[in-house]
């Protein structure tokens, strides 16, 4: 089928009948396959063009580690599904990836800042090293991740780029449940949030509640 063709085609399908042509090959003819949802975009007040998330496999001993670029906005060809978001604290992508059971680590970030000609791109000073353990038919929710730049005065307390966490599990649920995706009907939906406070990251800063 023609890209073209094949383009409008997909654009006529619902919702879910995209999600169980997208998932099928990565998640439901598999055993052993959980999901990870997680938000990833920026904040309204001086936002960056866009920001992305390292996801890496934890290496079994004496293996290697698989990696992956979350990417907002999200990049064509992604093999999972998005939905935007926006707020007035910011705007980005919901994001929801099919991944075998296993342990993962969300490692690095990177930030991209565009005023004209120029780009400024802000990274993580050390991994983050926010753990995720993905089970078999369950949907982890690993938080909402915001691009923030604090300014140049803050240089002085801190990084200038840093990711702002917050919880918004129970806004997620009821989409997810509003969306009746059939693929994800038997799964949990599971918390999985990583503490500022104990992982004392410089870029990493807890937003209570929903932003």
């Amino acid at each position: 089928m023609p890209s073209l063709q094949r383009r409008r085609w997909l654009g006529g399908l619902s919702v879910s009948a995209l999600m169980t042509i997208v998932l099928q090959p990565a998640a439901l003819a598999q055993t052993g396959t959980g999901w990870l949802l997680l938000g990833l975009g920026t904040a309204a007040e001086r936002p960056y063009r866009s920001c992305a998330l390292t996801l890496r496999g934890m290496p079994a001993k004496g293996g290697g580690k698989v990696a992956q670029v979350l990417h907002y906005p999200s990049e064509p060809g992604w093999g999972g599904k998005t939905w935007p978001w926006r707020t007035p604290q910011g705007q980005g992508e919901l994001m929801l990836l099919a991944l075998p059971a296993g342990d993962y680590e969300l490692e690095d970030f990177e930030l991209v800042q565009q005023s004209g000609d120029t780009a400024r791109v802000d990274r993580s000073l050390r991994p983050l090293q926010v753990r995720l353990r993905i089970q078999a038919g369950a949907i982890i929710y690993a938080g909402h991740y915001e691009a923030l730049d604090r300014g140049a005065a803050s240089s002085k307390q801190g990084p200038q780029g840093v990711l702002v966490l917050s919880d918004r599990s129970q806004t997620v649920q009821a989409q997810l449940a509003a969306e009746d995706i059939p693929a994800l009907r038997a799964g949990t939906l599971r918390r999985q949030l990583p503490d500022p406070a104990l992982l004392r990251h410089p870029q990493l800063m807890h937003a209570p509640g929903e932003r």
